[in-house]
């Protein structure tokens, strides 16, 4: 019964339909304590299906040691004989000034997905949200967004190719007097809202009554009639509506007289190579994620509710603004970014803070943000602002 999954779905815990974060299988506080529940929600794991029908509740073991520790919440799939059984499993981490999450893997036949790691501190009585740091959507625990995640299209295009070279065959065999030349431009369009149905095709050149026009959803071909209608307006009007952030392609497949064929190419280049640049600087324009609040590491605190940390993505531009407290030492991990928001080669900034202290901070290129170095004294309620721009690449 789990063969199928393995042809449609990918591992992960499945998102909204709207391909947003979901509430399944979230690790939350309990809101006093040391308990914390993990959220009732469904996801595919090792091509199993697994279920947790109700919020399910766990206790954090206490630390003592004296040192922070990150323990982690795991979802696992069971398949040794005799067991061939879904788990949430809670394991410790070990305690240390730079506490690591404990390792996960496939170990005979039992395999692993972190959903959160737990930041424990020496001595903590309570496990408050900001202590949670929520691994869904990551590489160690992806999302299910769509049921077919790509297509290979490269059988289709031999076939495409085959067929077109039949044709110049069959067209030199006639002896054709008029030189022609077949020429493609392509447009790509991302829809901006749910439920949208008309689509810009984008290709200014393209002559409904002369060329082949190709439309392509997510990498699929649609039919012309069945699928969608053209308007005399260069819009496509889609039989069914896509939500946001679906990607539309169009070809268009021109003939024209060669004759002048070259003076022809270099015109419908420039033009191609403008229609990308316009395309480029309009997904750069759309791509903005807004402020997304961080979870605060390492007893981290924000300094104020209209300064609490958070990120924004802007085309290749992340921002980073807010102010912290609490942290009086170096080294540890204050947040973590998001995967998408990484730079490539650690980023470094100072700032100074409410006193005469000034800090160094480094973005590192697993996304860890922490404090590397400080110069003067730093207290537990000094205001730290962490404030920077960078290009990612």
């Amino acid at each position: 019964m789990n063969r199928p999954y393995r042809r449609v779905v990918t591992n992960g815990v499945f998102a909204t339909p709207a391909g947003t974060a979901s509430t399944d299988l979230q690790v939350m506080s309990a809101g006093s304590g040391m308990t914390i529940k993990v959220k009732a929600g469904e996801g595919i794991f090792a091509n199993k299906w697994f279920e947790n029908p109700s919020d399910f509740s766990l206790t954090v073991t206490s630390n003592t040691s004296g040192l922070p520790r990150r323990d982690s919440i795991i979802v696992q799939v069971d398949n040794r004989n005799g067991e061939r059984a879904g788990n949430i499993v809670y394991r410790e981490g070990i305690p240390s000034a730079n506490p690591q999450p404990p390792d996960i893997g496939t170990v005979d036949n039992v395999i692993e997905y972190r959903v959160a790691n737990i930041y424990v501190a020496s001595g903590a009585t309570a496990i408050n949200q900001d202590a949670i740091v929520d691994l869904r959507g990551s590489s160690e625990c992806p999302w299910v967004t769509s049921l077919i995640k790509q297509v290979d299209t490269s059988a289709l295009w031999i076939q495409y190719r085959d067929a077109f070279s039949q044709l110049y065959h069959d067209l030199r065999e006639e002896a054709l007097s008029l030189t022609t030349l077949v020429r493609s431009l392509d447009s790509h369009y991302q829809t901006t809202s749910a439920n949208q149905t008309v689509i810009p095709i984008g290709i200014l050149q393209y002559n409904r009554s002369l060329d082949i026009l190709e439309v392509r959803v997510n990498g699929l071909v649609l039919i012309e009639d069945l699928e969608y209608t053209i308007d005399s307006n260069y819009n496509i009007t889609l039989t069914d509506p896509v939500d946001i952030g679906t990607m539309i392609s169009f070809r268009v497949f021109k003939s024209v007289d060669g004759t002048d064929a070259e003076t022809v190419v270099s015109q419908v280049n420039a033009l191609q190579q403008l229609v990308n640049s316009i395309d480029e600087k309009i997904n750069d324009e759309i791509s903005d994620t807004d402020w997304i609040t961080f979870v605060l590491e390492s007893g981290a605190q924000a300094y104020s509710s209209s300064t609490t940390p958070s990120v924004r993505k802007r085309g290749s531009m992340v921002h980073v603004r807010g102010c912290v407290k609490n942290i009086t030492s170096t080294g540890s991990a204050v947040a973590t970014l998001p995967l998408a928001f990484r730079p490539s080669q650690p980023h470094y900034f100072t700032q100074a803070t409410d006193g005469s202290a000034t800090v160094l901070w480094e973005v590192g290129t697993n996304g860890v943000i922490s404090m590397k170095k400080i110069n003067g004294t730093v207290s537990s309620t000094s205001m730290i602002p962490m404030c920077t721009n960078f290009i990612i690449e």
